[in-house]
């Protein structure tokens, strides 16, 4: 089949028909999403707990309440890389890992391929042991006081199923679910604010010294900000069903006021329970804060709302093995990631001995996913989000695209070594960040060493932008 055309006439994206397409083009005339849908899909998104756990770590690295507020704002606001990134989605109509080759070629993009299959599993992994603990502090509620490791197996299956078998039905299905979740959301939201915004300690508990205050405000916005930055690898794939001529504009305001408000409220909710009880546990300890059919919702909010964040990872994670150059279905790729996310999640369960290296890997992920994020961006700006379908998938030597792109490379290694320089982590603090005094700023100097060398020219091996030929017969 044709990467551009099909010869059916197309058909409105039903919720539950296996989606067709995998990291190929999606034709024109199938691009059914509408703006309000995206909206809705991308607030339902972030109806997780990984935002209001980032929330409360601001005031759990002893920022007052306001301050946490600042932190926060400040890092959600790269929700605007994000929505800027999306833009690229339909316009090239393919994946992120397949229009992001323009900007490093077809095999120079490989690698990144590869780390981006590894971190959506380590994602899956962590979204799966967060649904269920959520279900095993549910279930003492209703009356299994003790559910023991048998409940915990049970729990991380069910979670992966539910989340397997949406993600395999593909796009429409997961665009249901995200809605779902988002209506989910707001009600869960709004009943936890009522009953604990009263107590929250505005003031702060513990303080942070006044030498320390910067540094101390510039880690807890770098780990608001890895919310954002973590959906560059495979936001864009999610809208590539909008139609190619949409308003980029309002596409962009669009999804960075939904993202970066939904992300920022979660945030604050974390940071207002913070102040009151320690959130060390996210799920069990806000339950002494409100009445039991609050807290209910709650936890029915936080299963679903991470069940739904999971779903997009399942479905990225299949097309990232596509563009690896396995000869798979994106509904096989994603039922393998799905067998292996449940067999790792269990082995977590069973000895923990691999939820530190999940988490270590997740902490230093900034390290390469900005810089990745900022090249390919820088890249599509520069030729106008204009790609050549065909071309993105051909691997041969003669394509435009083909073999390395040294210039996307040189930006790529260079925002790594700033990130290393200047980053501070639970695991490693570089020479630059030491000398002031903790300061992190892998989270902002990263995307600027890594843009200038990637402007497409004539004489570039990114490639010219795509002709108008293969799109007239759409």
């Amino acid at each position: 089949m044709n990467a551009v055309t099909t010869s059916a006439p197309p058909a409105p994206e039903r919720a539950f028909t296996v989606e067709k397409h995998g990291f190929d083009f999606i034709p024109l005339r199938e691009r059914t999403m509408t703006l309000p849908g995206a909206a809705l899909f991308w607030a339902g998104t972030q109806a997780n707990l990984l935002p209001m756990t980032l929330g409360a770590l601001a005031v759990t690295l002893g920022l007052s309440l306001w301050q946490a507020v600042i932190a926060i704002v400040l890092g959600n606001a790269f929700f605007i890389l994000v929505a800027i990134a999306c833009i690229a989605g339909p316009r090239a109509g393919v994946p992120t890992l397949t229009f992001s080759r323009a900007a490093f070629g077809v095999r120079g993009n490989l690698p990144n391929v590869a780390l981006t299959w590894i971190a959506l599993v380590a994602f899956e992994c962590l979204n799966t042991i967060l649904a269920a603990l959520a279900i095993l502090a549910f279930l003492p509620i209703i009356g299994i006081p003790d559910p023991g490791l048998p409940a915990q197996i049970i729990s991380v299956i069910v979670v992966v199923a539910v989340g397997a078998t949406v993600a395999a039905f593909g796009h429409g299905a997961m665009v249901w679910i995200q809605r779902v979740a988002s209506i989910v959301l707001v009600i869960a939201v709004v009943l936890v604010l009522i009953f604990t915004l009263g107590g929250a300690q505005w003031a702060g508990r513990t303080g942070v010294e006044p030498g320390a205050l910067i540094a101390t405000l510039t880690i807890a916005a770098a780990a608001n900000a890895s919310g954002p930055i973590s959906y560059l690898f495979n936001a864009p794939e999610y809208f590539r069903y909008l139609p190619r001529d949409v308003n980029p504009r309002k596409l962009f305001w669009t999804l960075f006021t939904v993202g970066f408000g939904v992300a920022t409220l979660l945030g604050v909710l974390g940071a207002v329970l913070a102040s009151q009880v320690d959130m060390s546990d996210p799920i069990g300890a806000p339950a002494v804060l409100m009445p039991t059919p609050v807290y209910l919702v709650f936890l029915l909010a936080a299963i679903l709302g991470t069940i739904s964040n999971n779903v997009p990872t399942l479905y990225s994670s299949g097309l990232t093995l596509q563009a690896l150059g396995l000869p798979i279905t994106r509904l096989t790729g994603t039922l393998i990631d799905s067998v292996l996310s449940t067999l790792l999640t269990l082995y977590v369960v069973v000895s923990g001995g691999f939820l530190d290296v999940l988490t270590i890997f997740a902490a230093l992920l900034i390290v390469w996913l900005l810089p990745f994020g900022a090249t390919y961006l820088a890249d599509a700006v520069s030729r106008r989000w204009r790609y050549d379908p065909v071309d993105l998938h051909d691997r041969s030597r003669l394509g435009q695209y083909a073999g390395v792109n040294t210039p996307g490379w040189v930006a790529l290694l260079a925002g790594i070594v700033t990130a290393l320089l200047t980053i501070n982590s639970s695991v490693f603090v570089g020479p630059i960040s030491a000398l002031l005094g903790g300061a992190d700023l892998s989270w902002i100097l990263p995307s600027r060493s890594s843009s200038p060398s990637t402007s497409c020219s004539p004489s570039a091996s990114c490639g010219p932008p795509i002709s108008s030929s293969w799109a007239s017969g759409l």
